[in-house]
Formats: C-alpha cells, structure tokens, sequence
C-alpha cells in the first residue's frame, strides 16, 4: 500500500475523532482527495509543500475547530517526521450546527431519528 495512502488515512481518522468534525469532505471545486491504486481518502491532498484538509464542522465558531483540525493533521505528520504546512478547509456545515448556533441549545440527534435539545 501507498505511504500517500496510509498517512492520508491516518489524518483523517485523527481529524474524525475530533469533537468539531463531522466528516471528511472532498469539498466543492477542485477535489480534496488523496487517490492510489489502493483506494482513496476524500478530504486530504497532499503536494510536496503542503497538505490540505477539507471537513465538514459539526459546530460553531469555526475558528477551534479548524484550529483543532490544523493540529491533529499536524500532530499525525510530526509523528512520521513530516515538516509540511496543513492548510484546513471547512467544506459544509451541518444543518444540527447551524441551527444550534441560531437557537443558542445544542440541538442533538435522538433515537428515533428527530432531535433532542439540550439548554
């Protein structure tokens, strides 16, 4: 497997794990994707000066949550020696974020599928 493909994986599931993130997103416009032979990982391009994480944020402000994002990438690349900039791109928003932040609850997703609010 692709040492491309295995780092780009290896952003992703540590900006997954983020609280802020709801998913990886290969972004409107020129795609954020890393492609191999062996697969690919949408949200994470890498070129020989930087690598580009595209997300889709799960909560207001932005600001920590690309922040939060910048340093997981970062911390992953530091890991495996790795000095090369992380630009962050928010590609979406979810709708339960956006609501939430004009409410001022957290609105949060219930069992039977609608939703629970949280004050």
């Amino acid at each position: 497997m692709s040492s491309r493909l295995e780092l780009a994986r290896a952003v992703a599931e540590a900006v997954t794990a983020l609280p802020g993130v709801y998913s990886m997103t290969a972004g409107p416009g020129v795609p954020v994707v890393t492609l191999s032979a062996h697969g690919q990982v949408p949200g994470v391009r890498g070129s020989d000066e930087r690598v580009t994480v595209a997300v889709v944020a799960a909560r207001l402000p932005l600001a920590p949550v690309a922040a939060a994002v910048g340093q997981a990438a970062e911390a992953v690349l530091a890991e495996r020696g790795d000095t090369r900039r992380v630009d962050v791109v928010i590609g979406d928003v979810t709708d339960t974020a956006l609501r939430s932040a004009s409410t001022g609850y957290a609105l949060l997703p219930a069992p039977d599928g609608g939703e629970r609010c949280l004050s």
